[in-house]
């Protein structure tokens, strides 16, 4: 431990400095800085004056147990200087042996084993010397100067007026005051009344720091209480000045964990003023956190908001709705609400905190119900002067501490005549709302993409209709009043959900079949509502599953049955019935899809993705400039070739411009993968007039019934009231050909050059099977064949970031933290795949935490750092040493258990817009990795980096042999060859190849030996060269 006349560059450990330039401390008399600043000194600073000036002195309180005062020792130095602490005056020396060298940054002074109270002192310069200096003081580490001026907050600080909405005054002696020109902050300020006490601030703020702004003077209390987070202290803004003196730092509380506290400020017992709050500050990345009956209109940091009716079932009757109006704002625009007393809205969520906004006003409840997992508790709606009608968007209930999992929350009507509603909820960021059965849902969640009714994929059975529906998903739905009646589609995924209206017309019991077994029914009649979840089907294998909805009503009234949508997994797709995904499966009636894009106006663009899903679907009235997807339906099976025709029109072209291309006759394309199969795209023939049946659209497009699998004709199917060029050419014009298609399935002629919106390009495919070539070997009394192995494929990384595109600190997925962050720079913007000046996150310190949290445990073994590149100066800003660690239970990035995984220390050579790429031996997979950074590249105020990502660890794929398997002792049947044929024999290729041949001594010539060996010939053919040494 450090004593008087040991040099201290920095505090030690239990002590805090405050430089000689801290505002805490008051000079009175003449005082100089030098200048430049000199690194000798402690901030580069120090203030000095000469004992040729009388009456030069520093005066400061702080609240603490010890201090130090911390100087330079030099032969020019007074040795007799007076401190004076509260009231009691010792003598100290800086003074140096002349010849001596100064020393610089030392202690000159020190007191400890005072009382934890709060202390003023006074320095007095000596007059035996020439100078007197101070450069810096050391107190209590958990200490604190008071009682100086601040006018506005601090670096690294923020201000809140006392008037903000988070400070909850208790006990009925406050007054507020506002006035000018009274040295207030904000011209406001809030106090006891004269001699009364028995009055409290309360409110939670987040951070790791706070400072109370107030007045001090002889008359305020010197005993008043501040308990944080159940721990109390003492605070006293009694001091002996003049008058009152406004805008003081009374209280200063740091180093506390980042996170929420709870803080009361509790008045004394002594005083004509026995409380006194003119502002508050914190961490300038902290927050105050809101409270009950305070107006939010954005969720709070750690908080999620959901609107109300998206989620929440409102069961009774007689609901009424209000829309946003001057004064009255609500989420999503619009909120239900009811006086009928037994009414109650319904939601459930994941998560361990709630709270519920609802607009306050004068004719709403003051007893409403409110029911988590049977725990029942009441809320008041109502105003509490009848003279405020509304006050919108208001914490109406708060409940923190739940456990984590899923709860159950009714907010019910139980007496009085008055309104009552739920305009929101908000739960924490990590929980997520659970869909209820019946709740209205507009949009697929996340994790979630939806189809509409009018998908191609969806088979409807029987008499339907597509008309408008009032609030339906893209303003239509498909619905039938015939019992009976069938919706099928298959899709490939997990899980499932029936998105529908509910009304008084409605069929009361709907069958809903997964892969032929009856899942359950359910009901659409009830009380008029657009876009209601009916059905929802999780927990299911990951594979293709057939889906029927069959109308089953009871009634003989209320029996239609509708499709609104579908929502299946983001990663998953829909199926027609009758898809099949390659060219084998195909016969009459089944489907194979295909992608069409096209980038030029009136030009043919390119087929791809035959049996896969490249895209939504093309509109059925097409564009000149298409990109999606349609289908190819097989119409017939003749002689080895297949005849696909589309199922809409998929661009709008001129005949001149297919045929430029050679798809009027047909023009060959590779779309099968296979050079076994043939296939070419051409169009349909159209028949010369209308009495001339023998063409194929009249063939496959009028009159086919596809064996029996649709109705003949039928414009579900072929899309035919667009009109479709035909290969045909009109009889009496020969730059004319016949179209098909429009009001009726009907033949006219357009002229070739015609690229309107009214014709277009509805192609034929032709596939043909190739003569195959399938062979074995036959080895050994066997037929085999061989299976080419693979090369080793090493361990690597992802090339391509495992984080999505941040948006926010949980969207699109995920969760972004970190220990703090300067101004708007908040953690999310360095995930956010857009590095900017404005984008990046930057901490207000030297050191720092970032943090992701996967929503499912990944291995990252490599991460890449891109520093600031706004300007070179920034660079300096760049971590230079840090500790990336995983963790599996971390919720926030500052609790939980974390491993250390890689260790970085030296990093130079940061350049702009230049990204560093790290890699680290790491098996183990962790939900949360985090970045702590202990020392930057040299700034003295921040951290920041632009862009991070995380790349996860591919596995390596060991490699493969080459292998023969035994197919069969006798001769293979023809299915035998067509299925486990070889149709590549190039790796039985002779190629050149050197080998050595050890030869043995085999007997004597004369004066030399004879050297013998065997080549197996069966082995090595035509050997062109020998060459003996």
């Amino acid at each position: 431990m450090a004593t008087v006349g040991d040099q201290l560059a920095l505090p030690e450990s239990g002590w805090r400095r405050y430089d000689d330039t801290h505002v805490g401390l008051k000079y009175t008399g003449t005082w100089t800085t030098p200048s430049p600043s000199n690194t000798v000194y402690y901030g580069g600073s120090i203030r000095v004056t000469s004992r040729a000036v009388d009456n030069n002195y520093v005066t400061f309180s702080f609240f603490g147990t010890k201090l130090r005062i911390i100087s330079d020792f030099y032969s020019d130095r007074h040795s007799d200087n007076y401190i004076t602490i509260d009231g009691v005056t010792e003598m100290y020396s800086a003074f140096r042996a002349v010849g001596s060298p100064s020393l610089q940054q030392s202690i000159v002074y020190e007191k400890t084993g005072l009382p934890l109270a709060f202390h003023t002192v006074t320095i007095a310069t000596g007059h035996n010397r020439i100078n007197f200096t101070l450069d810096a003081i050391d107190i209590d580490e958990t200490g604190y100067l008071y009682g100086h001026a601040l006018t506005s907050p601090e670096t690294g600080w923020r201000r809140f007026d006392d008037t903000h909405d988070s400070f909850a005054y208790l006990g009925a002696n406050w007054i507020a005051y506002t006035g000018a020109n009274q040295g207030i902050y904000n011209n406001s300020h809030h106090y006891t009344s004269q001699g009364k006490g028995d009055t409290e601030i309360r409110f939670k703020f987040y951070g790791t720091k706070l400072r109370l702004i107030s007045s001090i003077g002889p008359a305020f209390s010197n005993d008043n209480s501040v308990i944080i987070d159940g721990v109390t202290e003492k605070f006293n803004p009694r001091m002996p000045t003049t008058a009152d003196e406004r805008q003081k730092v009374t209280y200063e509380k740091t180093n506390l964990p980042l996170g929420i506290h709870e803080v009361k400020f509790m008045s004394g017992t002594n005083g004509d003023w026995r409380l006194d709050i003119d502002a508050l500050d914190i961490d300038d990345n902290g927050y105050l956190v809101a409270r009950v009956g305070q107006q939010l209109s954005t969720p709070e940091r750690e908080w999620t908001r959901y609107d109300t009716d998206n989620y929440a079932l409102y069961l009774g009757t007689d609901w009424k709705t209000v829309v946003n109006s001057t004064g009255r704002v609500f989420e999503g625009g619009s909120v239900k609400y009811s006086n009928v007393i037994g009414n109650y809205l319904k939601f459930s969520f994941t998560g361990d905190k709630l709270r519920l906004i609802a607009e306050y006003g004068s004719a709403y409840d003051t007893n409403v119900e409110v029911s988590i997992d049977g725990v029942i508790q009441y809320i008041n709606l109502s105003t509490s002067s009848s003279s405020i009608q509304y006050q919108p968007q208001r914490i109406a209930f708060e409940q923190l501490g739940l456990t984590d999992g899923i709860h159950e929350v009714i907010v019910k009507k139980v007496s009085g005549a008055s309104n009552f509603h739920i305009d929101a909820i908000d739960i924490n960021a990590t929980g997520r709302m659970i869909r209820l059965i019946g709740s209205q849902l507009t949009m697929p969640d996340e994790g979630w993409k939806r189809y509409d009714d009018s998908e191609s994929s969806i088979q409807y059975v029987g008499t339907f209709t597509n008309g408008v529906g009032a609030g339906a998903y893209n303003g239509y739905s498909n619905y039938t009043s015939t019992i009976g009646d069938k919706i099928v589609f298959d899709f490939e995924g997990t899980k499932l959900r029936l998105i529908g209206a509910r009304y008084t017309n409605r069929s009361d019991l709907i069958e809903v079949y997964v892969d032929g077994k009856l899942h359950g029914t359910h009901s659409q009649l009830g009380s008029e509502l657009a876009q209601v979840l009916l059905v929802e089907i999780v927990g299911l294998p990951k594979a293709k599953h057939r889906i029927e909805m069959v109308n089953k009503s009871t009634s003989s009234t209320n029996k239609f049955m509708a499709l609104d949508a579908v929502d299946i997994d983001s990663d998953g797709r829909l199926f027609h019935p009758d898809e099949v995904t390659s060219i084998s499966e195909l016969e009459v009636g089944k489907r194979i899809r295909c992608n069409y894009q096209a980038l030029t106006v009136n030009t043919i663009g390119s087929f791809s993705g035959l049996g896969k899903q490249s895209s939504d679907l093309i509109p059925i009235a097409s564009t000149t400039t298409p990109n999606g997807d349609f289908y190819f339906i097989m119409v017939e099976d003749w002689n080895g070739r297949k005849i696909l025709v589309a199922d809409r029109l998929i661009q709008i072209i001129s005949w001149d411009s297919i045929n430029a291309s050679g798809m009027v006759g047909g023009v060959p394309i590779s779309l099968s993968g296979n050079k076994e199969i043939a296939t070419s795209i051409r169009l349909l023939t159209g028949g010369i007039n209308a009495s001339d049946k023998d063409n194929e659209w009249d063939k496959y497009i009028v009159n086919s019934t596809l064996n029996g699998k649709i109705t003949a004709g039928d414009d579900k199917v072929w899309n035919w009231k667009r009109v479709t060029w035909t290969s045909t050419t009109t009889p009496s014009t020969s730059n004319a050909r016949i179209v098909r298609g429009n009001a009726k399935v009907e033949e006219t002629s357009y002229t070739i050059s015609n690229n309107s919106s009214s014709a277009g390009f509805s192609p034929v495919l032709e596939v043909v099977t190739l003569p195959m070539n399938r062979s074995f070997i036959h080895y050994d009394g066997s037929y085999k064949r061989l299976y080419a192995g693979t090369p080793e494929i090493p361990e690597t990384h992802a090339s391509t970031d495992s984080v999505p595109p941040m948006t926010s600190s949980i969207t699109p997925s995920g969760f972004a933290s970190a220990s703090g962050y300067a101004s708007t720079y908040d953690a999310w913007q360095a995930f956010s795949d857009k590095p900017s000046g404005n984008m990046a996150w930057i901490c207000n310190a030297r050191t720092g935490w970032i943090c992701y949290r996967f929503d499912v445990p990944i291995v990252i073994t490599k991460y890449t750092i891109l520093p600031p590149s706004d300007n070179t100066s920034t660079l300096t800003r760049s971590p230079k040493d840090w500790i990336l660690e995983g963790s599996n239970n971390s919720t926030n990035g500052s609790d939980g258990t974390w491993i250390t995984l890689d260790s970085v220390a030296g990093t130079t050579g940061w350049a702009m817009n230049t990204k560093k790429e790290f890699t680290f031996a790491n098996v183990n997979s962790y939900l949360c990795y985090r970045i702590r950074i202990t020392l930057n590249s040299g700034d003295t105020s921040y951290v920041s980096v632009w862009q991070i990502e995380l790349m996860e660890r591919i596995n390596a794929v060991p490699a493969i042999p080459s292998k023969w398997n035994t197919i069969s002792a006798t001769l293979p049947s023809e299915d035998t060859f067509i299925n486990d044929g070889m149709d590549d024999l190039s790796v039985f290729d002779r190629k050149n190849e050197d080998f050595v041949q050890t030869m043995t001594a085999n007997g004597s010539l004369g004066s030399g030996k004879l050297f013998k060996q065997s080549i197996d010939l069966k082995k090595y053919f035509e050997i062109t060269n020998i060459s003996v040494k």
